[in-house]
């Protein structure tokens, strides 16, 4: 047989583990269910933070061995030796939207901010003369 729950205020029916009616009754907490089960997750999120710093150090340690680093100046002058010579090497950005513009495949949004960026590019390498901005007073 099924049991039923019903709700002390109104009568009606309730679900298996429900812990509030339509009619705006509510079950009250203890607060003990809660506390217990965030007390659970935090300790399971510490460990599991633990663990991860744990492997990263060793990680750090065995990587240190395999390169006969001893000491954080080590591992500095490491990073130095290793990234020596590379570096970012920026495009002229005005090529970038003329290759833009000679896509085919580019969408219209793309060829207008192409067309707006290569005339303010432009704009900026060309010499303006002095007064060029003045605005003329109407005599």
């Amino acid at each position: 047989m099924i049991e039923r729950k019903l709700c002390p205020d109104c009568g009606g029916d309730l679900g298996k583990s429900a812990t509030k009616c339509r009619c705006g009754w509510k079950a009250q907490s203890d607060g003990v269910t809660t506390s217990a089960y965030a007390a659970a997750r935090y300790e399971e999120f510490k460990r599991k933070e633990t663990d991860r710093e744990q492997r990263q150090h060793d990680e750090a340690q065995t990587f240190m061995r395999q390169h006969g680093l001893k000491n954080v100046a080590d591992c500095v002058n490491f990073g130095r030796r290793t990234l020596k010579g590379i570096e970012y090497v920026r495009a002229d950005p005005a090529t970038h939207w003329r290759k833009v513009l000679a896509n085919p495949k580019a969408c219209y949004a793309a060829q207008e901010m192409a067309k707006k960026a290569l005339a303010k590019i432009e704009g900026r390498s060309l010499q303006r003369e002095p007064g060029q901005d003045d605005e003329e007073v109407p005599g």
